[in-house]
Parts: structure tokens; C-alpha cells; sequence
């Protein structure tokens, strides 16, 4: 299947060794992925925190293409706060142009985004798998896998980063989720690369 590029991603990655609570009602609450993940590297952004949001206060919504993320990678680059470069990796995704509805695959639009190609130059971007995601007029929604404790549900699916490591695997979860529903809605299969060279990648990728 053919992936195509919409956009450079910077995000601050949890890991299990950093977990904080996102629910401060429930502060018992532990990491939302079995034993066997160490990172929540999905496209959401309600775990591993993107470019929207409080972490980007200065930044306005014109720097953003239609998926919430950057066209140029110098641009994803710069968005990061300063001082905090550390904190952050960047990631760049990539979807086909088809999307479940109710089980059933059908064609989806790309938006129009025209990011520069991802840089081949050895110290490149490395693919970390794929994520399923409910999605709808380009917004990036949630990934039940970390979201929604799916990733305990299919743990033989799911590698270290809370994603699925083959393509088969991400597009039958996909249908199923289109069905079930553990979020509301039609099911994208996202490719994620991150890359290598970035920021706190010695953590996520050890």
C-alpha cells in the first residue's frame, strides 16, 4: 500500500520511566500499555504531547498545515520551545489514501499538503511502525491502542513504541476498530517514522 507524507511532527515523548498521570482524579493510575511497551510514540496527542496546545503558546495556527503538523522540518525544528530541545522528538507520518467506515475500506482524500521529502542522508528517519487512529477532515484523533488500553488487548501486535510493527496487522485492527469503536468514528492507518538524530531519541530508541 502506498503511503503518502503529510507533515513533520515535534512531540514530547512518554516513556515509562517518565509517566505522570494525565488524570489527576485517578492518581493511581498506571501506564496505559502492558509491560512489553516503553514509549507512547502514537499520532495522538493525548499522551505524547504535539505540536498544538499549551506546549506551543507562541506559535500561531498558520504555522500549521492541515494536519496540525509542519511542511518543512527546519519549520517542526524551530517550533520546539527554547532550552527545551532535549525534551523533544521529531516524528514525520505518512497515510494512504483509504480509510474504514463500518468495517468496509473505503477511499479517502489526502489534504492538500505538500511537505519537503523526508531527508535521506544516513542519519535519517527510522521507522518505528504503524498507528490506527479515528480520523475525520484531517484532524488526527485518538489511538486506542494507548488511549483506550487496546495495546493490553492485542499485546502480540504491539512492539515497544505502542505500535504495530506489521502493515497487515494495522489495517485489520483498523477494520475492527471501525466497527467496535473504542472511539467514535472512521479508522486511519498511520506509517511513523521518527528521526533518529533528534533531540531525546537516545531514551525512546534504546
Amino acid at each position: 500500500m502506498e503511503y503518502f507524507l503529510i507533515g513533520y511532527f515535534p512531540k514530547r515523548i512518554v516513556t515509562r520511566t517518565n509517566w505522570q498521570v494525565l488524570q489527576k482524579e485517578w492518581p493511581e493510575s498506571t501506564f496505559p500499555a502492558p509491560t512489553s511497551v516503553h514509549s507512547i510514540c502514537s499520532a495522538s496527542n493525548c499522551i505524547s504531547k504535539g505540536p498544538r496546545g499549551f506546549d506551543f503558546p507562541e506559535i500561531s495556527e498558520q504555522s500549521f498545515n492541515q494536519y496540525g503538523g509542519f511542511n518543512r522540518l527546519d519549520d517542526a525544528k524551530s517550533a520546539i520551545p527554547p532550552k527545551q530541545e532535549s525534551e523533544f522528538a521529531l516524528f514525520a507520518y505518512a497515510v494512504p489514501e483509504w480509510i474504514y467506515e463500518e468495517g468496509k475500506s473505503i477511499p479517502d482524500e489526502i489534504g492538500c499538503v505538500e511537505p519537503e521529502e523526508m531527508p535521506n542522508d544516513g542519519l535519517g528517519f527510522q521507522k518505528l511502525g504503524f498507528d490506527v487512529i479515528n480520523m475525520s477532515s484531517c484532524n488526527i484523533g485518538h489511538s486506542p491502542l494507548s488511549c483506550n488500553g487496546q495495546a493490553g488487548l492485542h499485546e502480540s501486535k504491539v512492539n515497544s513504541y505502542c505500535l504495530v510493527d506489521k502493515e497487515e496487522d494495522a489495517l485489520q485492527l483498523a477494520e475492527l476498530f471501525s466497527i467496535e469503536k473504542p472511539e467514535p468514528g472512521n479508522y486511519m492507518v498511520i506509517e511513523i517514522w521518527i528521526l533518529s538524530d533528534s533531540f531525546c531519541c537516545n531514551e525512546v530508541l534504546s
